[in-house]
């Protein structure tokens, strides 16, 4: 018999380490941002009575909204739309002047922050410009809203963007200022809603 080496029976072990388990999603849908538009008809089909609306929510969960009315403060309400799928929204991050609905405003610069994670906003061309794309509403101080356009986009980081070269005041809506926290929407994303001629005037 012979006595081996006991180095024969050493061994360094290796290994990789697993990553990190990833975090289930959260189920909680979080807060729904809602914004109801009075405002001219967008294309000739809406030629009526109508308004629209558009909603979304920041947290990953949010899967759409249903859009209730009430004639009564509150106390009964009715189904009206589905609102399933999330509009593009923002909020301003800094005031902008008002400008004459007349010419290009080439001095004033639209901040928003989007509320929605992986939403954005992108530049479009001259010609898409003046065949009314990248349409715009941006909410004034009294809750009625301003049409606007923008051509130019800087993405600033995170959900924060730059719009400008703007047209303001479009469909003869107010090309009036707009301070922080004041919501933009994304025209192409917004939902027709019928109305009544009798609800005209009337508190909803």
């Amino acid at each position: 018999a012979k006595v081996d080496r006991a180095s024969a029976y050493v061994s360094t072990v290796q290994y990789i380490p697993l990553p990190a388990p990833t975090k289930p999603v959260s189920t909680i849908p979080g807060e729904t941002t809602l914004a109801v538009l009075d405002i001219p008809a967008l294309r000739d089909q809406d030629d009526a009575v109508v308004y629209y609306a558009a909603a979304t929510g920041a947290k990953p969960a949010w899967s759409g909204a249903l859009l209730q009315r009430s004639f009564d403060a509150g106390a009964t309400f009715a189904d009206v739309q589905d609102m399933g799928w999330p509009a593009t929204i923002g909020k301003l991050t800094a005031p902008m002047a008002a400008a004459s609905p007349w010419h290009t405003d080439t001095t004033n610069v639209i901040e928003v922050e989007l509320i929605r994670e992986g939403d954005s906003i992108d530049a479009i061309t001259e010609a898409q410009l003046l065949a009314r794309g990248g349409g715009i509403a941006l909410q004034l101080a009294d809750g009625s809203w301003e049409i606007a356009q923008y051509r130019d986009v800087k993405h600033l980081g995170g959900q924060r963007y730059a719009l400008s070269n703007l047209h303001r005041g479009q469909l003869n809506t107010v090309a009036g200022p707009h301070a922080v926290g004041q919501l933009l929407v994304v025209l192409e994303d917004v939902s027709r809603v019928s109305a009544d001629s009798a609800w005209i005037n009337a508190v909803m």
